[in-house]
């Protein structure tokens, strides 16, 4: 299994409308406003303009017929038409060089902006970058849980990652039994593999990255080939949790991380809210260490949820060659076949007389010479689903160091780091070959939501999701 949040200002104008008093102003005459009276108005109204009009052009031709009034009168209005236009004349003038010296100092005024914007703007860049460095810095800053006996365990928000774990071997040698790196960033720009992080908000695959929920079909973001894989392009595992609680006790230490997936997001139907919880409990032996991580969402619609924890455990320590001399054992009688793609078919199998029986303790790397590509299956947990049980056991011989898992979901996935081909540079710059970890991700059935004869995933408004899964590290 494999693979790694904007908002747009709106601004509003406001429109100044007349007020209502004005609109719905009653007419304040007293005249009639019946048609036949306006229209009575209009017709005397265009009589009297008429009998105006006939008593200028007599009053005219009166002037005109005083053989002295008409010549000054006309020599006066074409000395004023003269001075008007001279003075128009002028003012074109004052106008066209006002115009002109308005454009160049407008000119030089953006002229100015810009150099000052110029010699700006390297800082504002840089104040920028400055902002987003830390707000990524406080994404990647771990927080260190620890127990009385010297376990440690380191979880950053981005992803609500665990990027180290610390347990001792049989000799009280404390190692990091996690894969992971220490650059960071790597948990963000998808180059790790899920490493340490939480994935969802649907773990796991959900064939033709579609499904169908209350009579619509909703198509979700495929990024494994034509299918969806942990939540899709950017799942929670490449998503900034926030830190809501840090909390110290006489039984240990806890951090509480959330996070809110929008409505639409990678294309699943409603707003969810997702919590983990680790809680690194303080044991009384030596050798002994309790991690548990719980997970509770609820959302604002039907959705599915599958919240899944995707560490990769070598407890020779990581970094230190593969897990092929791990023994496993799974407390699973059957498990889900997958097609080709690895989309389960929607049967269930018995693990009897195949190499996925872990019934019993066997050496993995015999187990995989028979499945030459790996182990990359969901096996059915045997059990009550709902409450605290068992789920697998692995041991590592050289170091003495135990591991064993419990949880209350239905299914397992057991995956042998199979797409690990030694490209990736981890932590203490150690690469990562095929099989360099494990991973025992206690979890939904994949592609449930597209096979109803699986276990439910839906969560309904009003329900809260919760999952728990207890890593216990000992010795032999």
């Amino acid at each position: 299994m494999q693979r790694w949040a904007s908002t747009a200002a709106v601004s509003s104008t406001s429109i100044a409308m007349p007020s209502a008093s004005v609109v719905d102003a009653p007419c304040t005459s007293t005249t009639p406003t019946s048609s036949d009276t306006c229209a009575s108005l209009r017709t005397t109204c265009n009589e009297v303009n008429s009998c105006r009009k006939k008593e200028r052009t007599k009053a005219g031709r009166r002037r005109r017929s005083d053989g002295g009034i008409a010549p000054r009168v006309l020599a006066k209005h074409k000395a004023r038409r003269r001075s008007r236009r001279a003075e128009d004349e002028a003012s074109g003038g004052r106008d066209e060089t006002m115009s002109k010296t308005t454009g160049v100092a407008v000119a030089a005024a953006a002229v100015v902006a810009g150099a000052v914007f110029l010699y700006h703007q390297p800082k504002i860049a840089d104040a920028s970058k400055q902002v987003v460095a830390r707000v990524q810095a406080a994404s990647m800053r771990p927080i260190v849980l620890k127990a009385s006996n010297g376990v440690k365990v380191h979880v950053v928000p981005v992803g609500a990652s665990v990027v180290q774990l610390w347990v001792p071997d049989r000799e009280g040698n404390v190692t990091d039994v996690v894969l992971g790196f220490d650059d960071f960033q790597a948990y963000v720009d998808g180059r790790s593999p899920y490493m340490g992080s939480v994935v969802g908000r649907c773990a796991n695959r959900i064939g033709h990255a579609t499904f169908q929920l209350g009579g619509r079909t909703y198509a979700l973001s495929a990024n494994d080939g034509k299918h969806a894989l942990h939540g899709g392009r950017e799942g929670f595992d490449k998503k900034t949790w926030r830190v809501d609680a840090l909390v110290t006790t006489t039984e240990g230490e806890s951090v509480t991380l959330s996070y809110i997936s929008e409505d639409g997001e990678e294309g699943y139907p409603g707003r969810l809210h997702a919590k983990v919880t680790y809680r690194l409990q303080n044991c009384s032996e030596p050798g002994q260490a309790e991690l548990r991580v719980e997970f509770e969402a609820t959302t604002t619609e039907a959705t599915p949820v599958n919240l899944v924890q995707h560490s990769y455990f070598n407890l020779k320590g990581q970094g230190r060659g593969d897990v092929l001399s791990h023994t496993v054992q799974l407390e699973a009688d059957q498990y889900t076949p997958v097609d080709e793609e690895l989309i389960p078919t929607g049967e269930i199998h018995d693990v009897e007389g195949t190499p996925l029986d872990f019934r019993e303790e066997k050496v993995l790397g015999k187990q995989l010479i028979q499945v030459p590509g790996g182990f990359d299956h969901n096996f059915v947990i045997r059990g009550e689903m709902g409450k605290l049980r068992p789920a697998a056991t692995v041991k590592e011989q050289k170091t003495g160091r135990k591991l064993e898992v419990w949880t209350n979901v239905p299914g397992l996935q057991f995956y042998t780091g199979n797409f690990l081909d030694g490209t990736l540079c981890g932590k203490e710059d150690m690469t990562y070959h095929r099989h360099a970890g494990l991973c025992l991700e206690t979890q939904g059935f994949p592609n449930a939501i597209n096979l109803r004869q699986f276990p439910n995933v839906v969560v309904r408004p009003g329900e809260v999701y919760r999952h728990t899964v207890v890593y216990k590290f000992s010795t032999f």
